[in-house]
């Protein structure tokens, strides 16, 4: 998950409350860390004993809670809290021994599941999706609140538009700067038939447009000013209890990863994941060997989304995982180097130095010219060129230390 995603994801949820439960400390520093990149505003407890009393205190918009715990388990922290609001979000992370417990947590009204270890890109993907949704259902006062407007509309980096009676009422600075040019003049007048490419929409009105695509699960090609190429988006359409007022939210669709393109990738090629990764941590700290420990991604995902189309991403990070496979196989099968799969277009590679020749070098150079030897397909001109960062495994870090530096140099890497 690059930079720029994390600013995204922080805009997006800029003013959310959090209230985080964990008791293994380990664990809760590491999630903390992270949520504290996206979250101005997080309670973290050790038990659900004291994530109750702080949740009385002061509610908050997502409670995320493991399920075994001293004093109060989650399961009875978050029937508690589902007493005092049935509508509260709650994200239980849970490792695969504790599936036993998931038909409890349901039956309380507990639907948001994330397992342990904790794949970054499925929660954060999963933390956008609830953001949005408490956006939504707060739609009312937004609607009718201009203050409110603003200050929430200006946080948000998707093209949103608020359209009454017929015509746009308000726009954010994202709507302006992709949608409208400057001799637009009043928002007021503006036409939404000028940016979509279909040309049925091109002699409806605003409300009629509006009508023809609220509840539908289409997607649209629409026109941005400053590149004038259409780009893919969903628009969510909410209608106001007020007759003829619409709240419209475009979401780019062209850099949206599915979760399925993530086991599939994993599937595909079998390599070892995070788990693996934080289990051979400790046999590789107490080996007698020097190690190297590389992090590299695929760059130039915007040159594949224009040339190819956001559909095929799944794919093409399909073929890199099996190329990655390729080029590394036999210093995978000699125990030179071990490769782990931490998320979409995101790997961590450990070399173990030889006696007998550089590997660090070679791992260099086999990084280097990865993208002239490896293309989506024959005669393209956007080889599989890898970003990667490196470093010597430090030992003499604690684990912990070792894990938070691996994920900041993850972070660090460009797409």
């Amino acid at each position: 998950m690059d930079k720029n995603t994390i600013l995204k994801l922080r805009k997006l949820c800029n003013g959310l409350k959090v209230l985080y439960v964990e008791d293994d400390e380990s664990i809760a520093l590491q999630l903390e860390r992270i949520l504290k990149k996206i979250f101005n505003n997080i309670d973290v407890k050790t038990n659900g004993k004291e994530g109750l009393q702080k949740y009385k205190e002061q509610q908050h918009d997502i409670v995320i809670t493991d399920i075994l715990m001293p004093k109060m388990n989650g399961i009875e922290m978050s029937y508690h809290i589902k007493k005092l609001n049935k509508n509260q979000v709650i994200i239980i992370t849970s490792a695969h021994s504790e599936m036993k417990y998931m038909s409890k947590l349901i039956d309380i009204g507990v639907n948001k599941f994330v397992l342990k270890p904790i794949d970054l890109e499925v929660f954060l993907e999963l933390l956008a999706k609830i953001a949005m949704k408490i956006f939504k259902n707060r739609k009312d006062d937004v609607l009718e609140n201009e203050k409110m407007q603003t200050n929430v509309f200006a946080g948000i980096n998707n093209p949103v538009a608020i359209v009454e009676d017929n015509k746009l009422k308000y726009v954010n600075d994202i709507f302006k700067k992709n949608f409208l040019k400057e001799s637009d003049g009043d928002i007021k007048d503006f036409k939404l038939s000028y940016i979509f490419k279909d040309e049925q929409m091109h002699s409806l009105s605003n409300t009629d447009i509006l009508k023809k695509i609220v509840g539908m699960k289409k997607v649209y090609e629409v026109l941005h000013i400053d590149s004038q190429l259409y780009k893919t988006y969903k628009i969510d359409v909410i209608k106001s209890d007020e007759q003829n007022k619409y709240l419209l939210n475009f979401i780019n669709i062209d850099f949206v990863i599915n979760d399925l393109e993530k086991s599939s990738i994993h599937n595909s090629t079998k390599f070892k994941t995070r788990k693996d990764f934080l289990k051979n941590l400790h046999q590789v700290c107490n080996d007698d060997k020097k190690y190297h420990i590389f992090c590299f991604g695929l760059k130039n995902l915007q040159k594949y989304v224009k040339e190819y189309g956001a559909k095929q991403m799944s794919s093409i990070n399909n073929k890199v995982a099996m190329d990655i496979k390729k080029e590394f196989s036999m210093m995978i099968d000699q125990r030179d180097v071990y490769i782990y799969f931490f998320a979409t277009n995101r790997y961590i590679l450990i070399a173990k130095e030889n006696e007998n020749e550089n590997i660090y070098d070679k791992v260099i150079n086999k990084l280097k010219r990865f993208g002239n030897n490896y293309k989506w397909e024959s005669g393209s001109s956007i080889g599989f060129h890898l970003d990667y960062i490196s470093e010597n495994l430090n030992k003499e870090m604690l684990k912990k230390e070792i894990i938070d530096n691996t994920d900041a140099m993850l972070y660090m890497l460009k797409d």
